[in-house]
């Protein structure tokens, strides 16, 4: 290992390890670009012993992606739900009782040690296949599934009518 100071800190320009292990997981791949650049943020505010009290608001999110409040809400809930990023505090802002003071959300990097404990590495266990509630014209929703099971074939001389899918009225696949 190169010269520490002290403290054990590195004497030399502090950096980013973005490994293989991480660029290569599925779900790395399936990030937006929003939510690698926020990540790549939050990860330059690390310095290796804050883990879990990182802070980054909405607001300096914004300012550093250079992107909407929808499109940042939208990158930190993919860095979330993929297993990235653990909330360890959720910031807040008060603008009527404490004249618009505030405080940032705290954050934790599951690539990073935290509080002595080796790092949780929870993106490795993220799969594309995760998603539990189905979507509109999958298998398990009766909108709009277009499957030939559930498709009633009539007969043109029929006095039935059917909706668009060809189903008959009261008569779902049957």
């Amino acid at each position: 290992m190169g010269k520490v100071n002290q403290k054990g800190r590195s004497k030399h320009e502090p950096f980013i390890r973005l490994h293989r292990g991480v660029t290569g997981s599925a779900a790395w791949k399936a990030l937006s670009n929003e939510a690698k650049a926020l990540l790549i943020e939050i990860w330059a505010r690390h310095n290796g012993v804050n883990n879990g009290q990182i802070g980054m608001s909405h607001r300096r999110a914004r300012e550093a992606l250079r992107a909407g409040n929808v499109k940042v809400q939208r990158a930190f809930a993919d860095l979330q739900a993929k297993g990235f990023l653990i909330a360890h505090y959720r910031g807040h802002f008060i603008s009527k009782v404490l004249a618009g003071e505030g405080r940032a959300s705290e954050w934790e990097l599951t690539t990073e040690d935290y509080s002595g404990q080796p790092a949780k590495h929870t993106y490795r266990k993220w799969s594309e296949n995760k998603n539990t509630v189905p979507t509109l014209g999958t298998a398990g929703t009766d909108i709009g599934n277009r499957s030939d099971e559930n498709i009633i074939q009539i007969n043109e001389t029929s006095s039935d009518t059917g909706n668009r899918y060809g189903r008959k009225r009261g008569a779902i696949g049957s």
